[in-house]
């Protein structure tokens, strides 16, 4: 792993703008109301030839004991203890604060290499800003201009002149399994992926929108490598704010774009919203393979116990009742069986909605008790296996006959079609050439017969399939 180096600082003093500027990218969101960045974020970078980690971090308030700023102010820390080499970014332009004094006292403690950014000091006469900072006691401030890009080459000189030694040799390029957990707001997405971490990764929060980046998170299970990504909660595009929530669903959908597997969390208790068939909708264009998680599944089965409702619908706010709610405070016997029977509804109900999504394996969780948590990452490793198969042009080929000989294709405008050979050109996703005398004449139900019977032979579970029809003579 690489050497990690945390930017630290209390809020709004730009250490977003720095990270992005060191990585070279637009990572961060970066906005004027302070407050912006909350979890940790993670980006490989380098500098003169030596790579490492950097981490943004949200503001540190030392003095924050209750609310989102201390669970910001626990993020940070994190970082702290994690960094082998940590910059301190503080204003130049509104000088040395009571809250820059306390973190400077926080990380004497670490017994690490701190450095002092004094950023915002655009013009060479303000240098004399830098001057306050020497009373924290950690060592001759750097004056930086981060949304410039002034000085930025000492500040890194600086910290790669202090990172551990390199160790020889070429690491080895493992697989990594790149995995997005995406949804609505307030589905259990970061409760996810911290009762995975076994940690409080990402800052959970009963408000929605206190996810706004998109988290990346390196972890090993079972000696599989994967990138877990977190994400902003994605709402109706007429709801979205502009600005810091924009910024968040811009990245969330990039995020489906860049992973191999997305995992699509959903409400137990609420079912499938039209939203959430937009951001289904999203992930099989994208040709991203999926998982569909349904979390507070505890919350389901507390109310099988009580003798209450199995599970409520709502649509974007509009409840509905089912047909349980009248025996709602009656005694329910056979508390396994109802469990099942709820559990074969909803899929009934989710099926019905995704269709498109009818190769999604459906997996039943609770962030909040733990259960069967781990089990995603089994069957995300089960999909990742599907995503990267190969089949042989001679295995299609038998298969093709056989598909053939169940039902032949349909004669058109009196020509008769026919189907020559099929061949795999591409994994993750898999895509596949059909050879076809008249492909334009091909129905599209005949096209569906084929790929169902492609995915009956062969799997492909959890992975969108294609494909393409190209014109072939037959000599």
């Amino acid at each position: 792993m690489h050497p990690l180096v945390a930017i630290i600082g209390r809020p709004n003093v730009g250490k977003s703008v720095l990270f992005n500027r060191i990585v070279g990218k637009s990572i961060a969101i970066v906005d004027d109301m302070p407050g912006v960045t909350r979890d940790r974020l993670y980006a490989a970078t380098d500098w003169a030839g030596r790579e490492f980690t950097l981490i943004d971090t949200g503001g540190l308030i030392p003095s924050a004991t209750t609310g989102i700023e201390a669970e910001v102010r626990k993020q940070a820390e994190v970082a702290i203890v994690e960094a082998d080499v940590i910059i301190f970014v503080v204003d130049a332009k509104s000088g040395l604060d009571e809250e820059d004094k306390l973190a400077a006292e926080l990380l004497r403690k670490q017994a690490k290499k701190v450095i002092i950014a004094v950023n915002k000091i655009d013009n060479p006469d303000d240098i004399g800003f830098t001057a306050p900072f020497y009373k924290l006691g950690l060592g001759e401030p750097i004056a930086i201009s981060a949304l410039h890009g002034m000085r930025i080459n000492e500040l890194l000189d600086q910290v790669i002149a202090h990172l551990p030694p390199e160790k020889k040799g070429k690491p080895k390029q493992e697989k990594i399994i790149k995995l997005a957990i995406v949804g609505r707001p307030n589905v259990g997405k970061s409760s996810i992926l911290n009762a995975i971490l076994g940690q409080e990764r990402t800052i959970v929060s009963p408000h929605p929108g206190t996810t706004r980046d998109a988290i990346d998170t390196p972890f090993q299970y079972k000696q599989d490598n994967y990138l877990l990504i977190d994400t902003a909660g994605i709402r109706k595009r007429s709801k979205v704010e502009w600005g810091v929530e924009s910024f968040g669903v811009i990245r969330a959908m990039r995020a489906i774009r860049r992973a191999d597997i997305a995992a699509l969390v959903l409400d137990a208790e609420i079912g499938v919203t039209e939203q959430d068939m937009k951001i289904a909708s999203t992930i099989e264009q994208e040709g991203t393979s999926c998982v569909i998680v349904v979390n507070k599944w505890d919350l389901v089965e507390k109310d099988i116990a009580e003798g209450k409702l199995v599970f409520k619908e709502k649509d974007e706010g509009r409840k509905t009742k089912n047909e349980n709610q009248s025996n709602r405070e009656s005694p329910l016997p056979n508390r396994g069986l109802l469990i099942s029977t709820a559990m074969k509804k909803f899929e009934d109900h989710l099926r019905s909605s995704l269709f498109f999504l009818n190769y999604a394996p459906v997996i039943y969780t609770s962030a909040l008790t733990g259960q069967r948590v781990l089990k995603i990452l089994d069957l995300v490793k089960a999909v990742h296996i599907e995503r990267n198969k190969r089949i042989s042009t001679s295995e299609l080929n038998k298969f093709l006959a056989s598909v053939i000989a169940r039902k032949q294709p349909p004669e058109l405008k009196g020509r008769q079609i026919k189907l020559f050979y099929i061949t795999q050109v591409k994994t993750a996703p898999p895509v596949f050439v059909l050879f076809v005398n008249h492909p334009d004449d091909l129905p599209n139900s005949y096209q569906k017969y084929i790929l169902n019977s492609l995915r009956e032979s062969f799997g492909f579970i959890g992975t969108p399939v294609t494909i393409k029809l190209r014109e072939r003579k037959r000599e």
